[in-house]
């Protein structure tokens, strides 16, 4: 399977390939799609078309989402690679952990609201879903994820 982005995959490297997304949005061969692979772990789904690809990056809170993949240009010779948790080259986690901090202060009209040091487990390194429901079912359990998420975007 070539797929514009990551290159040839065979389902000895972990790729399954799929007749259409989990969704159901795209299918091998219509519309465009030429063919469509889901990584080993089922996680994240490939949909390639000629030119592109996107990525579905599934969620276990049904949040799914999809990014378009670019490809990766190396020039060469590199001299080092540097990446924080979401694999970009800056660090971002103490940022997002405070978006998580803050969001949780507005459900509960709490500006001063901190989070403790044991949720820093659950608040990193997740979906932000995921770290939102740990946050209401601690804090404020009369919310919904929803609501969290309305605030937090």
């Amino acid at each position: 399977m070539d797929i514009p982005g990551i290159g040839y995959v065979l389902p000895e490297m972990g790729f399954i390939p799929l007749k259409e997304s989990s969704d159901r949005l795209f299918r091998s061969g219509s519309n465009g799609v030429v063919t469509i692979a889901s990584t080993g772990d089922k996680k994240v789904e490939f949909i390639a078309f000629d030119e592109h690809t996107l990525a579905l990056v599934k969620s276990t809170m049904g949040y799914p989402a999809y990014y378009p993949l670019h490809p990766v240009r190396l020039k060469k010779p590199l001299k080092a690679v540097l990446m924080d948790l979401d694999g970009t080259s800056v660090h971002s986690e103490q940022f997002w952990i405070w978006i998580i901090e803050q969001t949780t202060a507005s459900l509960l009209d709490r500006p001063g609201f901190a989070l403790e040091e044991s949720d820093l487990p659950y608040v990193s390194g997740h979906s932000v879903s995921e770290h939102l429901q740990h946050c209401i079912r601690k804090y404020c359990p009369d919310k919904t994820v929803e609501a969290a998420r309305r605030s937090y975007f």
